[in-house]
């Protein structure tokens, strides 16, 4: 109903307010009511969650999804449920990029990059050019040698390693991370 009255008030200048009710099956009165009262508190909040959320996932590129969206909100204080935002993006549109399933490597034929039970296995390295191919590779379509050069070169130091945050990680990028290690004190064993 919300949508309707926003299309009356947005288009009331232009055709008589009797004839859109009839045609949207809207009461006048019901329009009255909704144009003269203020928006209420939930719907205030929702169209500045609606700013943040947008902010949020143009400046992950478009990759981050509700799971990391709602985590950058609590990160900024705001505490909402994840359910409201996957609505509020759903409102507007927003879909991360998705990241491509690995193929089955037994129908395919293909291995890791390392042998299996290997401890020095690459799964990080997998997941990063994944995540590299999803996100960046992707999006930038045909572009020259010293330009993808620059392009992945500014997605590693300026996005992936400053501001990209990681679920492994806590939800917190891998500078804030380091960080955080490197000032938290080690607790000293009890001596014996």
């Amino acid at each position: 109903m919300l949508e309707r009255y926003q299309f009356m008030a947005a288009e009331k200048a232009n055709f008589a307010l009797s004839w859109l009710c009839r045609q949207l099956g809207v009461a006048r009165s019901g329009f009255y009511r909704w144009f003269t009262q203020p928006p209420c508190a939930r719907h205030q909040q929702d169209k500045q969650l609606r700013e943040q959320i947008q902010t949020i996932f143009d400046a992950s590129r478009g990759s981050y999804g509700s799971p990391r969206i709602h985590q950058c909100l609590q990160q900024q204080e705001c505490f909402v449920s994840r359910k409201r935002v996957i609505r509020l993006m759903q409102q507007l549109g927003l879909v991360a990029r998705p990241h491509p399933r690995p193929p089955n490597r037994k129908a395919t034929g293909s291995d890791s990059m390392s042998r299996r039970g290997n401890c020095w296995d690459n799964a990080v390295a997998e997941s990063f050019f994944s995540t590299l191919k999803s996100e960046l590779l992707r999006s930038l379509g045909l572009c020259s040698p010293d330009q993808l050069h620059i392009q992945v070169a500014f997605w590693i130091e300026g996005f992936y390693n400053q501001q990209r945050i990681h679920s492994t990680l806590g939800y917190l990028s891998p500078v804030e991370f380091e960080h955080r290690y490197n000032h938290t004190p080690m607790a000293m064993p009890a001596p014996s």
